[in-house]
């Protein structure tokens, strides 16, 4: 569970780099003004135009926003991680087990009755 943990921290405390996720943000809306252009000299008339041009941009938008989101897991906003639950949860099925049995189920059972379970 201690490798887990560093796992966990290694990615909660490495930073995506500023300056790949500026290019990024740039080179998305350089796309979804210049896309216009493009779909025009391939298609006759406005609305497939405007059509194709909303779903394409949209789409390259939406995965950069989701990017976004899931470059930090461990905060608290309502698509990351509920941290406190998984460990209440966690702590549950270890006190169930054997190994709570062995190594000393009233240290957990103190342990989390000090622990907050909001999701």
């Amino acid at each position: 569970h201690e490798r887990g943990y560093m796992f966990a921290r290694k990615i909660s405390s490495t930073p995506f780099p500023f300056p790949f996720a500026q290019a990024i943000e740039l080179f998305t809306f350089v796309f979804a003004f210049s896309v216009p252009f493009l779909f025009s000299a391939w298609l006759d008339g406005a609305v497939p135009v405007a059509a194709f041009t909303f779903v394409t941009s949209w789409c390259y938008l939406a995965m950069n926003e989701v990017s976004r989101m899931l470059e930090e897991p461990f905060g608290g906003d309502a698509n990351d991680l509920p941290l406190a639950r998984m460990q209440y949860e966690f702590n549950r099925r270890i006190e169930r087990s054997d190994y709570a049995d062995k190594y000393g189920g009233d240290y957990l059972k103190r342990q989390h009755s000090s622990v907050r379970t909001t999701s």
